[in-house]
């Protein structure tokens, strides 16, 4: 057993996304362009070689008759240009991994990429002092120059991630990253990752999440009922085609100030929207000089929700429903279009050979029945839950005050709503807030029913409500989380000091 997950689980998982072909079949035309877009991984002569099972760490030689048994201990060997190849298996504690296992510039972590690395499993997590989000739970951190390719990635630790990519430019290829609690990948910092032809299924909270100001390449990847597809947020601005994102919550987030670009994405039955663009950032999906070519249809509550005040340009799409000012075809002009101007995709349909139960409740598999039912994005603001589309504030009132540095008296500082006995912390530095957007006097009436003393604020030129400081993040992200499950649309913001 793989922790809560069997290898018999983990096979069919892969079995039912048809990875025995590669990651999803796609015209010729397409792979020949994904195949110059990416190239192939320069094996050296020089591999290093690692067996989890017959592998030994202190009389090994790395060679094919005497491997290693811990890729921990491969890295601790290699040298720029080297291939660790793993043999097929389980790398955990057990055999000598020490987590998180850190990348090695210019080295290759080669699995088994014709089946997305179905049996060669790393499961496990470790602490890592982000320099920007300070204490995580990680199982894989990204270097630069390095490869990844060929393996499974799972973190059942709480709050775990699969791999972090933290200012590094890693290739991720080839792989899956499934069954970890937050997300398969977060990217942030000065990363222009390629993360490419990988499979992202059933993660607590995201597939993946962009941050920051990182600039990866997001292409040819599948992200399957797996939380929030992909999350952009804060400055990112990442290029993402190719991709097919189905039967998620959502497919697609999109918030802050980030600048996406998404061109040739299948985004669909998903479960609340295909793209959901939160406030005044401005994403890239399609123009006139540059037409979009992502189908966009099927979502339960919307295909795209945008809920800023400009326009968005979507031009040449292939989109059933939208709210908000999207531009679907001509110049902008200040009026919708609701025209598509684009022939049907070469791609596949990504859902209609997935059988729900199987995806949803997968054999011998308790830890994902308890967190996917549940799961919500604890680090950022939230998609609205409602079925009806949240129309444009344009009747902010500018004399609002901005976001303060503390509530007023009596706010609530380092406590969170629905949570028993959290210890204030009155003395410690306050370094981070938590805001409610609120587009109707319903939604601000429940915020403060919950907390009676959340205060109207003004952020990033919309109406907010502010319902608490923290000193730890970790109190923060407990106040967002508490706040999702009511269907409450909130943001932690940093506290610039003063």
């Amino acid at each position: 057993m793989l922790n809560g997950i069997s290898q018999i689980t983990i096979g069919s998982l892969f079995l039912l996304v048809g990875v025995n072909l590669g990651v999803f079949a796609v015209s010729a035309q397409t792979r020949t362009l994904l195949r110059n877009q990416s190239g192939t991984p320069k094996v050296n002569a020089n591999l290093i070689y690692v067996n989890p099972v017959s592998g030994n760490d202190q009389t090994g030689k790395g060679t094919i008759q005497a491997p290693f048994r811990s890729i921990t201990n491969a890295l601790l060997q290699a040298k720029t240009a080297n291939t660790i190849k793993l043999a097929s298996g389980t790398y955990t504690v057990a055999n000598g991994e020490i987590f998180p296992i850190q990348l090695k510039s210019g080295v290759i972590i080669l699995g088994n990429e014709t089946n997305q690395g179905r049996d060669t499993v790393i499961l496990g997590g470790g602490n890592f002092l982000s320099p920007t989000l300070t204490s995580q739970n990680i199982t894989v951190l990204g270097a630069d120059q390095a490869e990844l390719r060929g393996v499974t990635v799972t973190n059942r630790n709480p709050r775990g991630y699969g791999l972090w990519l933290e200012g590094t430019s890693p290739k991720v290829m080839f792989n899956t990253f499934t069954g970890s609690t937050q997300d398969g990948i977060l990217v942030l910092g000065k990363s222009a990752a390629l993360v490419s032809k990988n499979i992202f299924m059933t993660n607590g909270a995201n597939g993946m999440s962009i941050e920051g100001i990182a600039q990866p390449e997001i292409n040819s990847n599948r992200f399957e009922n797996t939380g929030y597809g992909i999350i952009v947020r804060q400055n990112a601005a990442p290029r993402i085609f190719s991709n097919v994102l189905s039967n998620n919550r959502s497919g697609i987030i999109i918030q802050q100030t980030s600048s996406p670009v998404l061109r040739s994405n299948v985004i669909e039955r998903n479960k609340q929207t295909g793209i959901t663009i939160l406030g005044n950032c401005s994403p890239d999906l399609g123009s006139v000089s540059s037409s979009g070519n992502n189908i966009i249809r099927n979502n339960l509550v919307r295909d795209v929700q945008y809920t800023g005040t400009g326009a968005i340009a979507a031009v040449g799409n292939q989109i059933l429903r939208i709210s908000g000012n999207i531009q679907l075809s001509g110049q902008l002009s200040g009026q919708v279009s609701r025209t598509a101007n684009t022939s049907p995709l070469n791609l596949p349909n990504p859902v209609s050979n997935f059988p729900n139960n199987s995806l949803n409740n997968p054999p011998n598999s308790n830890v994902i029945r308890t967190v996917i039912p549940n799961s919500v994005v604890v680090r950022s603001t939230l998609p609205v839950e409602s079925t009806q589309p949240l129309p444009p504030n344009t009747g902010i009132d500018p004399n609002l005050p901005p976001v303060m540095l503390t509530p007023p008296s009596g706010a609530a500082v380092n406590r969170t709503i629905i949570i028993t006995r959290a210890k204030p912390a009155p003395s410690a530095a306050l370094r981070f807030r938590v805001v409610v957007s609120t587009n109707s006097e319903s939604s601000k009436l429940e915020v403060r029913r919950l907390v009676p003393n959340a205060f109207t604020s003004r952020a990033n030129g919309q109406e907010v409500l502010q319902v608490g400081a923290y000193s730890d993040r970790t109190a923060a992200d407990e106040q967002v989380k508490k706040l999702a499950q009511i269907g409450l649309n909130a943001e932690i913001q940093p506290i610039s000091p003063q």
